[in-house]
C-alpha cells in the first residue's frame, strides 16, 4: 500500500465515505506501451492496485499493454466509444481533438527539468485552462493526470565530434519538434517508424535520432550507437492526459474512487517521472561499455539548443491558433509562470519521489474535484 501523502488525504478514506459497499467492477485500461516499460510496471500497476486496496476491491483493472486493445491514434475513440473504460491519451496525437493539452504538451523545448515540467503541465491543465476541460467534455473523457518523459537527446550510429558533423546526416524526425531541431541542425529528416529503428540503424537508413537514452536498451542497438550528446538536451516532453477515462465510467464510480484516485495520482506521477532516470543512466551505462562516446558539441549546438526554444515558441503558438485555441499565448504565460514556480520546487524535492509527490498533493490534488 503506498503512502498516504497527508493527513487530510487520509481523513477522505477513513471517515469520509461511510455509505453502503458498492459491487465491485473491473475495469479494461489500454495502453499501447509494453509492459516492461516503466509507466506500466511502476505506474499502472501499482496505481490501479493502490486504488483497489484503498476502496475494498470497489475498483480493480485490467491492464492491456503492448496495444493488444489500441494503438497511440485510436486509443482516444476506443475510450469515447464505451470499448475500453480508460487508456493512455497522448494529447499530441489528438491535436484537433484536445487541441489546448496538446498545446501544453508541445512546451517540450522550453523544458529542461522534468519535475517542473508536469508539475507545470498539471497545474496548467487543471487550474489555468478552462479550453482544456471543455475539450474533456466534448470528448467525452476526463483525465486524472500524467508524468514527464525522459529528456530528448541526440543518438547517433556515426563518430560526431562538432555541431558541423551533423550537417546532411540523415536523422529521424517524427514531430514538430524533432523537424525543427533538424533543420537547425542542417541535417535531412528521415521518417522511420518506432518499431523499425533498429533495422534502419543496421541498414543504415539513418544516421541518429532524436530521442530517450532509454531507447538504446529498448531497441537493441546498444553495439551500434557510436555518439550521444546528452547536454545540452532538446527539451522533455510533459503527458498531462496519460490516464484518461470515459467521463460516463468515471461518473458511475462512487466518491470513495474518485478520491482514491486523487490520493495516488501524485505517486503515479512522481514515481514514474522519476523512474525514467533510471532507465537512462541504465542504458547510457551498457552503451559507453560498449564503447560509446559522450561528447560536447561545443557552443555551436547550445546556440542550436536556444535557437529552437525561439523556433519552437512561434511555431507551436501558432499551431495552437489553427487548432483554434484563441489566446495561446496567454495559455503559454500561464504554463511558464508554473513552470518557474516548480523549477523552484523542483530544487527542494531534489529527484526525491516521496517529496515530488507531497507537493502534487498539497498544489494540485487536494484541491481537484472531477
Amino acid at each position: 500500500m503506498r503512502k498516504t501523502l497527508s493527513a487530510v488525504a487520509l481523513s477522505l478514506t477513513t471517515i469520509g465515505f461511510q455509505a453502503a459497499p458498492t459491487a465491485a467492477e473491473q475495469i479494461n485500461f489500454s495502453t499501447y506501451i509494453p509492459a516492461s516499460e516503466r509507466a506500466v510496471a511502476v505506474g499502472f500497476e501499482p496505481l490501479f492496485k493502490a486504488v483497489s486496496e484503498a476502496t475494498g476491491g470497489e475498483l480493480t483493472a485490467q491492464i492491456l499493454t503492448a496495444g493488444q486493445m489500441f494503438g497511440p491514434f485510436d486509443t482516444l475513440p476506443g475510450i469515447e466509444n464505451g470499448a475500453v473504460a480508460g487508456g493512455t491519451v497522448f494529447s499530441g496525437f489528438y491535436g484537433k481533438e484536445l487541441p489546448h493539452a496538446a498545446f501544453i504538451e508541445d512546451t517540450v523545448a522550453m523544458n529542461e527539468d522534468r519535475v517542473a515540467a508536469i508539475g507545470a503541465a498539471l497545474e496548467t491543465y487543471f487550474q489555468d485552462c478552462p479550453g482544456c476541460m471543455e475539450d474533456e467534455k466534448k470528448a467525452g473523457v476526463v483525465s486524472v493526470g500524467g508524468h514527464a518523459l525522459a529528456p530528448y537527446v541526440l543518438i547517433c550510429s556515426k563518430d560526431i565530434s562538432s555541431a558541423e558533423d551533423l550537417k546532411g546526416m540523415r536523422v529521424r524526425g517524427t514531430t514538430g519538434l524533432m523537424n525543427s531541431a533538424i533543420r537547425l541542425m542542417g541535417a535531412n529528416g528521415v521518417n522511420v517508424a518506432f518499431g523499425e529503428i533498429s533495422q534502419a540503424f543496421e541498414r543504415g537508413a539513418m544516421d541518429c535520432m532524436l530521442g530517450n537514452l532509454s531507447w538504446i536498451s529498448l531497441f537493441g542497438i546498444t553495439e551500434i550507437v557510436k555518439t550521444a550528446v546528452p547536454e545540452p538536451t532538446l527539451g522533455i516532453v510533459p503527458a498531462p492526459m496519460f490516464v484518461t477515462f470515459s467521463r460516463n465510467a468515471w461518473d458511475s464510480w462512487s466518491d470513495g474512487v474518485h478520491k482514491a484516485f486523487m490520493e495516488q495520482m501524485p505517486h503515479y506521477v512522481a514515481d514514474v517521472t522519476l523512474a525514467y532516470r533510471e532507465t537512462d543512466q541504465a542504458a547510457r551505462d551498457a552503451a559507453v561499455a560498449a564503447g560509446m562516446k559522450e561528447v560536447d558539441l561545443g557552443e555551436d549546438f547550445a546556440k542550436l539548443q536556444a535557437d529552437l526554444e525561439t523556433v519552437e515558441r512561434e511555431r507551436i503558438v501558432t499551431e495552437a491558433r489553427e487548432r483554434g485555441i484563441q489566446d495561446p499565448e496567454a495559455l503559454l504565460a500561464a504554463y511558464e509562470k508554473n513552470y518557474a514556480k516548480w523549477k523552484e520546487l523542483s530544487a527542494g524535492i531534489d529527484n526525491d519521489p516521496d517529496k515530488f509527490a507531497e507537493k502534487l498533493w498539497d498544489e494540485i490534488y487536494s484541491q481537484l474535484n472531477l
